[in-house]
């Protein structure tokens, strides 16, 4: 290999080519794969550096997978959390962005925020989550009772129990 290209690999601030950029990311998801594979290799708990309970082998995890899909209702789950996240990441964005632009074009308004921000930019991700957690329960069931009292919007429950919107059919 010339002098030349070995210095692009290793130059400060400078992309490699796309080919050599690919094939590193193959490399280090392989190197990751092979490292899960010789933790969790051996027949039993006490063979294998990490506990199959902790770290299940890649081939455990492969098999688990139709049982997932029939019997755990993954598409469902991964559904579900996807939503979870996209709304999140909509209300986000929807308060986030407007309230960003206030703060740019009034500097009170951001030194106002600039307190919360910097609390909440110094939260561990592990406290926000107990936080949430805290936070979720009560939530729901504030506003689930109000969103069952808006018209149009009847909750699964009331569908169940055969609730038509206040209606009689036969009227």
């Amino acid at each position: 290999m010339p002098a030349a290209a070995k210095r692009s690999l290793l130059a400060l601030r400078l992309s490699p080519p796309r080919l050599t950029r690919q094939l590193v990311g193959v490399g280090s998801m392989a190197v990751l794969l092979l490292l899960w594979w010789l933790a969790t290799r051996g027949t039993g708990a006490e063979d294998r550096w990490i506990s199959p309970v902790i770290l299940p082998s890649p081939m455990e995890v492969l098999r688990s997978f139709p049982v997932l899909f029939r019997e755990r209702a993954l598409l469902q789950s991964i559904a579900a959390t996807l939503k979870r996240v996209l709304v999140g990441f909509g209300l986000a964005a929807a308060i986030g962005v407007p309230l960003g632009i206030l703060a740019g074009s009034w500097r009170v308004l951001e030194a106002a925020a600039a307190p919360v921000a910097l609390f909440g930019r110094n939260l561990p991700v592990a406290a926000l989550h107990s936080l949430q957690r805290a936070v979720a329960q009560p939530v729901r069931q504030l506003f689930v009772p109000l969103l069952r009292c808006v018209p149009g919007k009847r909750g699964h429950a009331s569908r169940q129990a055969g609730a038509g919107g206040g209606r009689d059919k036969d009227a």
